[in-house]
């Protein structure tokens, strides 16, 4: 399986899959595509977010979102802590 950073072309796949397999009942009306390629620009181009996408012969087949949260340790002062993350 080979994961990667989801990309606008990817929104009919995962559409399809959150659609049929991570509703239920699935929903009776479908979002616009476009608001989907829409939201996923706008997670791609968030450094702290990643909506990933696991793809077997260049077909979606899962995903998964990671949110990189700011550290609250990083208010201290500590020489050893270089990144607030």
């Amino acid at each position: 399986m080979k994961i990667r950073k989801a990309t606008p072309s990817d929104a009919e796949a995962l559409q399809e899959l959150y659609h049929n397999h991570l509703t239920q009942p699935p929903p009776k009306e479908h979002m616009e595509i476009d608001l989907w390629r829409e939201k996923i620009a706008r997670f791609k181009a968030d450094p702290m977010y990643y909506l990933l996408v696991g793809e077997v012969d260049k077909r979606v087949i899962s995903s998964v979102t990671l949110v990189v949260i700011e550290n609250l340790r990083s208010c201290i002062q500590n020489k050893h802590l270089s990144k607030p993350f």
